[in-house]
């Protein structure tokens, strides 16, 4: 009959969009699996397109830290020609004028004025043969002994050889030592001379007077290094600074900003090598018009963390 007919009907109507509907939702399933499988996909090639750019910047890194490795090394080179030359051709003639020096002040003849006269002589003698030592040390500097060692007596130790000095500037001391600081592990006289230098470059910076901050203290690992118990040594200054366009060279041989005839420009080299040569690091943080801060970052040779 016709309701029969209609209720036939209606029924195969209801199973088509059963299925349809089935359907639908099995493509839709499908569709979600495929989405979420091409966005695993794309997050596994950033992923691996972040790595890959990991690499590459560390790579250049490693070239560019190669290429001035490379710098460096050649010249150095050429400074170590020139040191032996030098010392040869002019220390020479300078210690036998200095030696004669030496006999002509003991005239007990000699006058007030040629007194101050050779005296300015023998302080020119003097600069050149610091300048011939610089070179020297910074051509020839030996291996460093590794052993032990106490970085806070070693500070003390060039505060007391330059306090006269600290006190003729009118330069205050603040002296933040760490008693519990472990031990690194350098080689002492190596690493007096870096002290000695950085301080008396921070006194040459506030020759008005000022404050000098001498701090040690146990830190964290610096970003590019991975294993803990790292010792560092700020020597902090209040004077004018470090303009910006100079501090990418300070560490460069020959490179100074004193005055003529007060710096060879070589100490600052001569100390990023030495710390270098112990695993370490210097870094510089300068605001002109506020001071200047070194820090040098050691090794240490007991566990800090």
């Amino acid at each position: 009959d016709e309701i029969g007919q209609l209720a036939e009907r209606f029924n195969l109507m209801v199973e088509r969009i059963r299925v349809a509907t089935e359907e639908n939702t099995q493509l839709y399933e499908k569709l979600r699996l495929a989405h979420d499988s091409l966005q695993l996909r794309v997050e596994e090639a950033t992923a691996e397109l972040r790595q890959k750019n990991r690499e590459l910047a560390r790579t250049n890194e490693l070239l560019s830290t190669s290429q001035r490795e490379a710098a460096r090394a050649q010249r150095l080179s050429v400074i170590g020609q020139l040191a032996a030359t030098v010392a040869h051709q002019i220390g020479t003639p300078l210690t036998a004028v200095s030696g004669h020096l030496q006999l002509l002040e003991e005239d007990p003849q000699l006058g007030p004025e040629a007194r101050n006269r050779l005296k300015i002589v023998e302080t020119q003698i003097e600069r050149q043969s610091r300048i011939i030592q610089d070179l020297l040390i910074y051509a020839r500097k030996p291996d460093p002994v590794f052993l032990p060692m106490d970085l806070n007596a070693c500070l003390e130790e060039c505060l007391a050889l330059l306090r006269p000095e600290i006190d003729r500037r009118r330069v205050v001391l603040n002296l933040l030592l760490d008693p519990a600081l472990p031990k690194a592990q350098a080689d002492q006289q190596q690493i007096h001379e870096v002290f000695c230098n950085l301080i008396e470059n921070a006194m040459d910076a506030m020759p008005e007077g000022g404050t000098l901050t001498v701090q040690s203290q146990a830190v964290e690992a610096p970003p590019t290094e991975k294993i803990n118990g790292w010792l560092a040594v700020d020597i902090s200054d209040t004077g004018p600074g470090i303009a910006p366009e100079d501090r990418a060279q300070i560490f460069q041989p020959f490179f100074t900003t004193k005055k003529a005839g007060r710096g060879t420009g070589l100490g600052l080299s001569i100390a990023f090598d030495t710390i270098r040569s112990h695993g370490g690091q210097v870094l510089v943080d300068s605001e002109p018009g506020k001071g200047t801060r070194f820090r040098v970052l050691f090794r240490g040779s007991e566990g800090v963390y």
